[in-house]
């Protein structure tokens, strides 16, 4: 019985856990950006690419870490 209510409890705060990660979602301001590319260069998970001129973030591979946002010098990444 104990470790049945454990196991459940894990489950229960593993799936809240990837819910509020899964919550972060950065965009990039289209009107702001200058296309310098500081974006695209310090994201480590691959998650910024550029479409034509213009970096994109893949939300599927974003992780939420702001490091994007930290390095844009137009604050167009919010």
């Amino acid at each position: 019985m104990k470790k049945t209510f454990w196991a459940l409890l894990l489950i229960i705060l593993i799936i809240v856990s990837c819910k509020s990660i899964s919550d972060i979602a950065f965009k990039i301001d289209e009107d702001n950006c200058i296309s310098c590319g500081e974006c695209v260069n310090v994201c480590r998970h691959n998650a910024i690419v550029y479409d034509g001129d213009k970096p994109v973030i893949i939300q599927s591979k974003c992780v939420g870490c702001g490091e994007c946002v930290s390095v844009c010098p137009k604050s167009a990444i919010k």
